[in-house]
């Protein structure tokens, strides 16, 4: 139904199809396409929203990537997604596709602001983070492993005293800043 109004209409009369989306969306994006234009020339960037508009086109060495707006609830963004980056994410770039795009912000004098993307489905980046990306250093299992609920928290109280350092502070604190990005 909300497919046949935006075309009949050229907007949603009953709902928005990222409705159920929309805090989900807040919880992981800065910006939307409304305010987008105030970030800075080559900022990365994420916003969230439905391919509308795909356009697959084909580079002279014949390479695929897509060109495609990225609709919100307050209007869409052009993004470009290269073929390094579509070759990864070719099954999730489809139309009316809801996706999380993280990418390098294009803004330009005489054109809209354009997004170079990373994508991902359900609001989640697929990538793979090293120790040494988060400036901590590799850990064993047995360095990680740790005790029964006691035990873990007279450690967590020692971690957060400053009297423990090492894989038990590392990892802490990877998880304290995942919970915060999340």
């Amino acid at each position: 139904v909300l497919r046949f109004e935006k075309e009949a209409l050229g907007f949603y009369v009953s709902g928005h199809p990222l409705a159920e989306f929309a805090g989900t969306i807040g919880r992981l994006t800065r910006y939307y396409s409304d305010n987008i234009a105030v970030g800075s020339h080559g900022e990365v960037v994420s916003l969230g929203g439905m391919v509308v508009e795909l356009n697959l086109r084909t580079t002279i060495k014949g390479d695929r990537f897509a060109l495609f707006r990225l609709e919100d609830q307050l209007g869409a963004v052009r993004i470009v997604c290269w073929p390094d980056c579509y070759t990864r994410c070719r099954e999730l770039v489809v139309e009316d596709q809801v996706l999380l795009v993280t990418g390098r912000l294009e803004l330009s004098d005489d054109g809209p602001p354009t997004l170079i993307a990373k994508v991902s489905a359900d609001g989640a980046m697929r990538e793979t983070v090293l120790p040494a990306d988060l400036g901590v250093d590799n850990a064993s299992l047995e360095d990680l492993r740790g005790g029964d609920a006691a035990d873990n928290a007279k450690l967590l109280l020692k971690i957060l005293q400053g009297e423990v350092s090492g894989a038990a502070r590392d990892i802490l604190a990877v998880y304290a800043a995942a919970a915060v990005i999340v």
